[in-house]
């Protein structure tokens, strides 16, 4: 876990099924850059043959670069694990599912969660915190703005309804 604050790692640690929670925290990673969290990543990776993160535009923006840093392919999508090396994702918008069968010593993946059923709450892994020196950062945070937008927010609505010329007069 990258954090601003180690008590963020809390809530890994409560999920069952985890026995040890890895945290990195340092008030320089609140809003820390891909460039600077993929080298923190690779570090810890030198002990590790699995990296799985959930499928988010975060994670397929970090994964990629911890790829190349270690020399490995990561692997995206996964939706279901065959054995210690060989995954099911999807292709081609999802039209298929192609197994892959991975030949790296270290195995770097996005999973999507939603094809796992969840473990639950109520572990309490062990937390160890990693004392790493943080690399520079090439760019600084300065803010974020959140649009306006007089349009309802697609993402949080409880029903969408859409219409267009398939239609017709109907």
């Amino acid at each position: 876990v990258l954090t601003d604050d180690s008590a963020n790692a809390a809530s890994v640690a409560s999920l069952d099924s985890i026995n040890n929670v890895k945290v990195i925290a340092d008030s320089k990673l609140e809003h820390v850059s891909v460039g600077v969290a993929s080298k923190l990543v690779a570090k810890v990776m030198a002990d590790y043959k699995y990296l799985l993160s959930g499928s988010s535009t975060y994670s397929k923006n970090i994964l990629p670069r911890v790829g190349a840093l270690l020399d490995v392919q990561p692997i995206s999508d996964v939706c279901e694990i065959k054995s210690n090396n060989t995954f099911v994702r999807p292709l081609y918008a999802g039209n298929i599912m192609a197994t892959v069968e991975s030949s790296d010593d270290t195995i770097v993946m996005t999973i999507r969660a939603t094809a796992f059923e969840h473990s639950g709450d109520g572990g309490s892994a062990a937390v160890e915190e990693l004392s790493l020196p943080i690399p520079e950062q090439k760019s600084n945070f300065i803010s974020i703005q959140e649009s306006q937008s007089e349009r309802p927010e697609l993402t949080t609505a409880d029903r969408i309804v859409s219409g267009g010329r398939g239609l017709g007069s109907k």
